[in-house]
């Protein structure tokens, strides 16, 4: 199940998000058209764009010291495997996103209307080292194009998730330090397997 901590932890598939006008008018929009708008100007998207690409170097990195049995690997019964935490770091990075009114990339089935289901079955959908490392890639470069196609009025817009308002600003940042989190687990399990963070030798 999808987790995304603000203030705390929430869980997105049983999520109350209304972003209202954050979508805009007819929805989603492409987002080619929306990185055209060069938001990336904002500092404080900037800032996000910055963080983003240390978590994402720093995981991938992770990723491609993992041998298939490191993938396999899991601290105990019912706990993720370091395959299933990169699978599920995919999964946020594509998922998350369409509560911004950002479209999931076909090829994963997201949408709005059947993420309580489908989620998990994308997450779920690759087991192998080979077939995890491209979904991971592809989703990181999902979630830099909706930042990049954020405006600073977007990042005003209120949200509201279980009765608590916030700004779209602490919907983004609270989706950047749940990867910080996962980004912590990955590390714990390649230390627990011998593997030392490639950017600490």
């Amino acid at each position: 199940m999808l987790r995304f901590p603000l203030a705390r932890h929430f869980y997105v598939v049983t999520i109350v998000l209304s972003l209202g006008s954050c979508a805009g008018p007819g929805g989603a929009r492409d987002s080619e058209e929306r990185a055209s708008r060069a938001s990336s100007e904002d500092p404080i998207i900037a800032e996000l764009l910055t963080d983003l690409s240390v978590v994402e170097e720093k995981i991938i990195a992770l990723a491609d010291g993992f041998t298939q049995e490191q993938y396999d690997w899991r601290p105990g019964e019912g706990v993720r495997s370091a395959g299933e935490v990169l699978m599920h770091v995919a999964a946020i990075n594509v998922a998350l996103p369409l509560f911004a009114g950002h479209e999931a990339p076909s090829s994963t089935g997201l949408t709005m209307e059947n993420l309580p289901t489908a989620a998990p079955a994308y997450e779920n959908s690759v087991k192998n080292r080979d077939g995890i490392r491209p979904e991971l890639t592809a989703s990181f470069e999902h979630l830099r194009m909706a930042l990049k196609s954020t405006s600073a009025s977007d990042l005003q817009r209120q949200v509201t998730v279980f009765g608590d308002a916030m700004t779209a600003r602490a919907f983004w940042i609270g989706h950047l330090g749940h990867l910080h989190e996962h980004l912590g687990q990955a590390i714990a399990y390649g230390r627990t397997n011998g593997v030392a963070p490639p950017w600490s030798q």
